[in-house]
């Protein structure tokens, strides 16, 4: 006989009830420390970070810093049916950090897939704060 095909229901929290459908760019979320990481990656850059930490060569390690986009003193909204008078949008990067050598906040997105959207809110991000966020593969 062949394989059963397998069936996904979605209950009341829009989770899936069976088989989970793979990830679009097949990463792999785990969550350690009560952080949860978008990827195995990420999570391997916040260990060579804590190790950083540790020794002294950087300070105020933070993991997913919320910056909120504006146009000047607008927020920038995104309507959507749920949100009729829309919905404010930020940009998570992964970390920042002050690196004690420059004195400089530095942030950080770990990336296996550069999209056309992160590209754009990371512009916004870099013209709006005056930082430079860093791309770590």
């Amino acid at each position: 006989m062949g394989k059963q095909p397998v069936t996904l229901r979605y209950v009341g929290s829009g989770k899936a009830v069976g088989r989970k459908k793979p990830r679009k760019y097949h990463n792999e979320k785990i969550t350690f420390a009560g952080i949860t990481f978008d990827s195995l990656r990420e999570f391997g850059r916040w260990k060579e970070l804590k190790l950083l930490e540790r020794a002294g060569e950087i300070s105020d390690l933070r993991v997913h810093p919320k910056f909120p986009l504006m146009c000047g003193t607008v927020d920038i909204k995104i309507r959507s049916g749920r949100y009729h008078g829309g919905r404010k949008i930020s940009y998570y990067a992964d970390f920042s950090y002050i690196d004690k050598k420059t004195h400089e906040r530095i942030v950080e997105d770990v990336k296996g897939v550069d999209t056309a959207i992160s590209r754009l809110k990371r512009g916004i991000v870099e013209a709006q704060y005056g930082v430079q966020v860093v791309i770590v593969r």
